[in-house]
């Protein structure tokens, strides 16, 4: 069979429904031959192979197979910095989603060090930032440095209200 574009399209799609299904290796499965395609098609830069990239590291980060999805998804931040520059929007999202692999892996430093690079980010959704910083804060406290760790949880409390109302939780 010829290989086409709607390939790695579908197959990428079927793999989140799979996924939601509750079929975590054939989603996995699914996801890592629409990668497959869509590079083999488009190369290693394409868009669809950063989605793709994005994808299959989901499914391998909810699958506990955190050493894999991580791979992924920091092919996916690099691919998405190197083709639409330092500003895109999910760039600090990704960044979030790093440091709190590495937080929740026992590395706190490394976490701190990814929590760092997404708040140097452009990031136009308030609540994703308040959510770095609450993530920072939690980093900061578990490596001992208390006084900076106050600070980002006052930062991430004034984002959420100014967002959310005093009310918020």
């Amino acid at each position: 069979t010829p290989l086409h574009s709607s390939i790695a399209k579908c197959l990428r799609m079927s793999a989140v429904i799979l996924f939601q299904a509750g079929e975590t290796d054939i989603a996995a499965a699914n996801a890592a031959r629409s990668l497959a395609i869509a590079v083999q098609l488009g190369g290693f830069d394409h868009p669809e192979a950063v989605n793709c990239h994005s994808t299959l590291a989901h499914i391998l980060l909810n699958s506990n197979e955190t050493g894999e999805g991580i791979k992924h998804l920091r092919a996916a931040t690099y691919l998405t910095e190197l083709m639409a520059g330092r500003n895109h929007t999910d760039l600090g999202s990704n960044y979030h989603k790093l440091g709190t692999m590495y937080h929740e892996l026992g590395s706190p430093v490394d976490g701190l060090r990814f929590y760092q690079e997404a708040s140097s980010r452009e990031n136009a959704d308030r609540i994703v930032s308040g959510m770095i910083a609450k993530s920072t804060a939690l980093a900061l406290a578990n490596v001992g440095h208390f006084k900076s760790a106050l600070e980002s949880e006052k930062r991430a409390y004034n984002l959420y209200r100014s967002t959310l109302g005093e009310n918020h939780e």
